[in-house]
């Protein structure tokens, strides 16, 4: 999401201004505070609700954090259930199945699209604050919904796949044995196991630069260090991540912060400009993957938004959808066996919000990944969905997410014995401490790679780790902040 923030403080308080999230040009207004109502606009491009198969919908999840003007510390604001609205007419508030008060989903209420929203405001009741002076941000991030019922796993061709399965409510409600379900490694996964039979929503894109920039800037200094590979003490321009080049990656220090009492300012600067609007210009790698992930850096940032890890089974359900849909043998995300490179080496508009791979390239299965030049590199989430394309052309899974082959990696909890010990316990938005429940940050044992990444090989004939049903990362532990991974979460 490419935000634009700016902070003043009142007598409970103003925020954000919102800015763009590439791809379907989330849009979230500049807030006003009355009393315990927050209030703000949101739209967003090519929103729909599907009337007939997969019949499901997108949506923003939208959470809030908050300040005393008098800290640095920034706090994830509890929402009431009740009390929420939105003008219009074709837009609702819906509470999250799990009524944590921790965020809201704003969504269609009938069938449509997919199209644009036109600017909607949208009214939620806080729980806190109380009183005070405060700072408030208001944060979206675009989610598809993944409908509740069967689905299969393995596609009885893929490396180290999971046996020829359909995951019933049976299996959810009442686990499922290893012998069962098959793979290498796998373990009898309980009942309490987040198989994917169950409804859940899943992030529309991995994690953009600008969204993790937003998630560095609500940390305090010590957090930061953490979550970075250079101290935020670093003079402005230090790159934060992984740097450009290969990497692509153009998060730097804005501001320096000063060790253990002030925090650094964090901002996209991928073209490595200098000067007062060196910062979030136009072409700054707002929308570009963000790379330099480890488990740690990952669980952190969904903790914080107050979302959670996918299991390898969710994954296979967000790529594959349920049934009547049948498996392929050998599919990619998209459904068939058809894929094609971006050549993401020849770039165009490289780090702007209409970034592509090499001129011409279009077709079924369009991917970043690995074709006939070894320069690819992360690119913009969701390059290859147009106004025109559909899913085999865009490269989309079945329920409408972005990029789930190639890109980057994607680390997921996989059904080895740490990982079988996961009960998909959501983000508290405190990221002092993950969730109990969730694999160690320190080892990540429990978890592991799914999907690619931009230098995986593209040749359809090779037993690709772009399928959806290949598991040959599914224990490799993500603990070194990699330029090939990224992630998203779920809820």
């Amino acid at each position: 999401m490419k935000n634009k923030i700016l902070t003043t403080c009142f007598a409970a308080g103003i925020l954000l201004s919102g800015g763009r999230c590439l791809g379907n040009n989330l849009v979230v207004g500049t807030p006003t505070v009355a009393g315990a109502v927050i209030s703000f606009s949101i739209s967003w491009e090519n929103s729909w609700y599907a009337p007939s198969q997969p019949s499901n919908w997108d949506a923003a999840w939208v959470f809030i954090k908050y300040k005393d003007c008098t800290t640095t510390n920034w706090l994830h604001a509890s929402l009431s259930t009740a009390g929420n609205s939105v003008t219009g007419g074709v837009l609702q508030v819906e509470n999250p199945a799990f009524a944590d008060g921790k965020g809201v989903f704003i969504r269609r209420i009938a069938t449509g699209g997919p199209g644009t929203i036109a600017t909607a405001t949208v009214s939620l009741t806080m729980t806190t604050p109380a009183t005070g002076s405060w700072d408030f941000k208001v944060m979206g991030i675009e989610m598809v919904n993944c409908l509740a019922g069967d689905f299969e796993v393995g596609d009885g061709y893929s490396d180290w796949r999971f046996n020829s399965v359909t995951i019933t409510s049976a299996y959810q409600s009442g686990g499922i044995t290893s012998a069962v379900l098959g793979g290498n490694g796998t373990v009898n996964l309980p009942a309490a196991y987040p198989m994917g039979y169950n409804s859940f929503y899943a992030m529309k894109y991995e994690i953009t630069q600008q969204q993790y920039v937003e998630f560095l800037n609500t940390l305090t200094y010590s957090q930061q260090a953490l979550r970075t590979i250079v101290s935020p003490a670093n003079s402005p321009y230090a790159y934060a991540m992984m740097g450009v080049g290969a990497n692509d990656n153009g998060i730097q220090i804005m501001a320096s912060g000063v060790s253990t009492t002030t925090p650094a300012v964090y901002g996209c600067n991928y073209n490595n400009n200098s000067g007062p609007t060196a910062f979030n210009e136009a072409c700054d790698g707002q929308n570009k993957a963000c790379n330099g992930l480890d488990w740690g850096n990952l669980a952190a940032y969904l903790d914080w938004a107050a979302l959670r890890p996918m299991t390898e089974l969710e994954f296979e359900k967000i790529c594959r959808g349920g049934t009547p849909v049948t498996r392929v043998a050998g599919e990619f995300p998209w459904g068939n066996t058809q894929i094609l490179g971006a050549e993401t080496g020849y770039t165009q508009n490289v780090g702007c919000d209409n970034e592509l791979g090499k001129s011409g390239v279009v077709g079924n299965g369009l991917c970043n990944c690995y074709r006939t030049w070894s320069g690819v590199r992360p690119i913009r989430v969701g390059f290859a969905a147009t106004a025109t394309t559909n899913r085999v052309t865009a490269g989309a899974a079945y329920y409408g997410a972005m990029d789930m082959a190639g890109n980057l990696h994607e680390i997921i909890v996989n059904t080895t014995t740490n990982g079988a010990t996961y009960t998909g316990v959501l983000g508290d938005g405190d990221v002092s401490a993950v969730p109990a429940g969730w694999p160690s940050v320190s080892t990540a044992s429990g978890m592991g790679l799914k999907g690619g990444y931009f230098s995986s090989s593209c040749d359809a004939a090779s037993n690709s780790q772009l399928r959806t049903s290949n598991r040959n990362g599914y224990n490799t532990a993500p603990t070194a902040k990699d330029g090939t991974y990224g992630g998203r979460g779920v809820r």
